[in-house]
This record gives structure tokens, sequence and C-alpha cells, in this order.
């Protein structure tokens, strides 16, 4: 069975026998989360076995066996810790970054990025009006629709979207390409509900540990249901996690207890499951795909819900590296995002075939390898006229070219020479970055591994027309990205 908590997030498998008593079965659960037992006995156990009732087993007395308490197999056991024990955390975050290669493998192979200029005629302050617009023509309306399943998450808070027809909302959210967790469509729609009864739209963390019902006590839950009940089955409740459940639906009362329960139930035997299988098998494998194998949302009273994963449609390589911007002793691979050099003979550069004058710009680059020096690999932004590419230049040294960059291999900012160091990095770390040309700034962030970086600000009074670009120094490779 699996036993789990939410604050600190942490789960455990435990082979327990059917005559241990509940007292016993705290303890050894205390000893798997690592959490001290004195505080642990303040948590309250609740069990949910698939298919079956919610037992409260902080009502049933510790003496008792698991088996006449009703705890049965492959079931898990939620310890719900005490108001004054739950710290802000931010559980998705992590999830996400604990998700497995083959997951991510699958992914990518399945959202490959369209060509660059696919969405060039896309606007965000318009794409959903001229979506619904009856003289687009359908090819339009198609690239169109792509792009709101791209930016569903910023298009949902938007003044166009929260004015949509009730139908309207409900083709955007059938989709199964949005680029957004299960508990963001959820908000999209609480949103669109709100406005419609006259409340605020605002979203809500699904991570929050504040008190819900503080923050929902002015909101009339009965009148907003009624506005949203006819849309509430195109919200994929099967795929919530048990944090979205309690921090976005539960506070809301939009569904009946009883399916609520259901829902508690269905994702508490999917995690079960999942991680006994983590446990005794191969994770290679064993696909998280195949945890819900076998279950039945009709059983459960939950046939109205799918429980279809959504396949987020990836954003367009919008910009790539220029084949006639770049140091002919770098190459480049066809698709204009891998870029490698091996000469210490010069420093070589290369540029991107996009300028940028304002507005606020994000990429990225994955380190594929990395030459063990100051002056290695150099990446940020240069003036956009700047176009000596075949003499040996490096960004951001005096005397060469005159941009705002960061090195990796040993953090250094660089403008005109070193200007201290930040954050390093290493090969296969991914380093984000952030230019925001209305604040003049330059951020960077590195990722590695599962840890997921922070930004930082390294340059200011950066002003436009710049363009992206890197400098190399011996063998070193990188390719761009564009983050989800």
């Amino acid at each position: 069975m699996l036993f789990k908590t939410q604050h600190p997030p942490a789960s455990a498998v435990l082979k327990l026998k059917p005559e241990t008593s509940l007292n016993d079965a705290r303890s050894e659960g205390a000893k798997a989360l690592k959490i001290e037992l004195k505080e642990f006995l303040r948590y309250a156990p609740i069990c949910v076995p698939y298919g079956e009732d919610v037992i409260e087993l902080e009502k049933v007395d510790g003496k008792k066996s698991l088996k006449e308490a009703g705890v049965q197999s492959q079931t898990t056991l939620f310890f719900a810790a005490p108001a004054d024990l739950k710290p802000v955390i931010k559980v998705l975050k992590v999830k996400k970054e604990e998700e497995d290669e083959d997951e991510k493998k699958k992914k990518k192979k399945k959202t490959a990025g369209p060509a660059k200029d696919r969405y060039k005629s896309c606007d965000k302050k318009t794409c959903i009006t001229e979506y619904f617009n009856s003289s687009t023509s359908t090819s339009n309306k198609t690239i169109l629709g792509e792009y709101i399943d791209i930016y569903f998450t910023e298009l949902s808070e938007s003044a166009d979207f929260l004015a949509l027809s009730a139908d309207q909302v409900k083709q955007i959210l059938a989709s199964d390409f949005l680029n957004a967790s299960e508990g963001d469509v959820f908000n999209g729609l609480v949103n669109w509900g709100k406005k419609k009864i006259g409340a605020p739209a605002t979203l809500k963390s699904a991570t929050s540990t504040s008190s819900s019902s503080d923050k929902e006590s002015k909101l009339d839950c009965a009148a907003l249901k009624a506005a949203i009940k006819d849309l509430l089955p195109t919200i994929r409740f099967p795929l919530f996690t048990s944090q979205e459940v309690a921090n976005l639906l539960v506070p809301l009362d939009l569904l009946e207890t009883k399916q609520v329960l259901s829902i508690y139930s269905y994702i508490a035997a999917r995690d079960s499951k999942a991680a006994e299988e983590e446990d005794e098998s191969d994770k290679k494998k064993k696909k998280k795909a195949d945890s819900n194998k076998g279950m039945d949302l009709k059983e459960l009273g939950l046939d109205m819900f799918s429980d279809k994963e959504r396949v987020g449609r990836m954003p367009p390589d919008w910009f790539c590296f220029a084949d006639d911007l770049k140091h002919t002793q770098l190459q480049l691979t066809d698709d204009g995002l891998t870029v490698s050099s091996n000469s210490t003979s010069y420093y070589c550069a290369i540029g991107s075939d996009v300028e940028f004058e304002d507005g606020v710009h994000e990429w990225e680059f994955e380190i594929l390898q990395l030459y063990s020096h100051q002056y290695g690999m150099i990446v940020g932004v240069a003036p956009a006229d700047w176009s000596n590419w075949q003499a040996s230049n490096m960004l951001g040294y005096s005397g060469h070219i005159p941009g705002w960059g960061y090195g990796p291999y040993d953090g250094q900012k660089w403008f005109n020479g070193q200007l201290g160091a930040v954050t390093k990095a290493k090969v296969k770390d991914i380093v984000h970055i952030k230019l925001d040309l209305d604040k003049g700034e330059m951020s960077v962030a590195v990722d590695s591994g599962k840890t997921k970086g922070k930004y930082t600000v390294i340059h200011k009074s950066i002003t436009g027309p710049v363009r992206p670009l890197c400098s190399f120094y011996g063998t070193n490779s990188l390719k761009l990205g564009f983050p989800k």
C-alpha cells in the first residue's frame, strides 16, 4: 500500500500484513516518510481504497488491525498535516522536475515543433476573436486553433476569452493539445464563470496552502456552479493531482461529495499502482501511462469526465541560427538549431535570424559539449548591426563583439570584459535566457539535472535592436530551444 503526505510532499510503498495494527502501521509509515513519530501522530489518516468508500481512520481504534479497519491491499493512506505544519511548497513543479526520461522522450516525440514561420501572422491580442470570426478561412482557423493550444494559459486570462460564449469555451477546452496542466485548464473555466456572474476573475494556485475557504468566502459558489455546470465535463478531473483536488476543486463545491471522493479514489489507485510498479519493476519496462489500466470510470460514477491525457502542443522554433551570420569554422545543422565548434585558432561567433527592439523574449540552450576554458562558450545578445563574422571575435570581450554575454564554464558575466560570476553550467545543463528590452535587462537561469534554476539579472541598460549571439573557442556544441 502507498503512504502519502502533501506536507511535506512524500510517499512510500510499504508491504504490511493484514493483521498489523493501525498504530504499528503508522509507526512504520513515519519511518518510511522520514517524519518524527510524535509529529506524525498529529496527522489525520484517510484510507482511499479503489472503488470503495473513503475510510476516516482517525476515528478507528488504533489497536485494530488493518483488516479489521477495512484497509485493503493496494490502497492509499493519505495523511493530512495539521494547519501549523503546512509550509508553502511547489508540489506541481517538483512533480514536473521528477518526470522520468522515458516520459519526456515520449512527449517530445509526440509534440515536435512546427516550422518557425507558421504562426507569424498570429497575435495574442486578436487570435481568439479571429478564430471565431465566420469570415476566417479554414486554413487560418486551423493555425489560430494551434496557436490558442500553445498559449492557452496566458490567453485564458484575456478579456477576449472571458467574453466568449459557453459553446465557444467548450470548443477550446475540448482540445487534446492544450499546452497547460489540467489545473490551469480548470482555472481558465472558473475565471470565465466568475466573469459571467460578476465576480473577480482571479487565478488560484493548485499548491497554495492558505485557507481556501477564506479566499472563496465572498464567492457565490452556487451561482458559479450554475454558470459552468454544462462545461465541467470538459475538465479531465481524473488527471488532477490530489493537491489540485484539495486546493482548486473542493473549495468551490462544484461537484457532489460522492464524485469528489471518487476522484480521490481514482487518483489514489493510480498513484498507488504506479508507485508499486516502480518499486518492483525496471523503470524502462514500466510506463506511467499504464498505471490506469483496468480502472473503470463508469464504476466510480466519473464516466462523464475523460482521463485522456492532453498532449501539449509545443511552441514553434521561432528563430534559429543563421548560416550567413557565422564564422566559417562553425558547423550548423540544417534546422539551424545546433551549432558546434572545434577550433582553438579563432574565436568564432554566430548570430540568429531575428532582431529584437522591444518586448520580453525567452530562449534556451542545451549544452552538448563545453570546452574547459573561460572563453570556451559565451551566449547572449549583441547589437543587431554588428557584422564582422569572419574575424576572430568573442562576445563581450573588450575590443571584440560589443555585446552582453554569459559564460557557462565559470559563470562569468561579459560586457567589455568580465563583470563577476553567477551560476556555472556544465554539459547536459539547460541555460535559459530572458531578455526584457522594456526594462533593458538580460537574465539567466540554469537547469541542472532535476534542479530548476531561477532567473538572475546579469546585465542592465541594454538597448535594441539586438540579436541573440554566441561565440566559441575550442570544442563546443549547443542546441537552441524554446521553453514550453
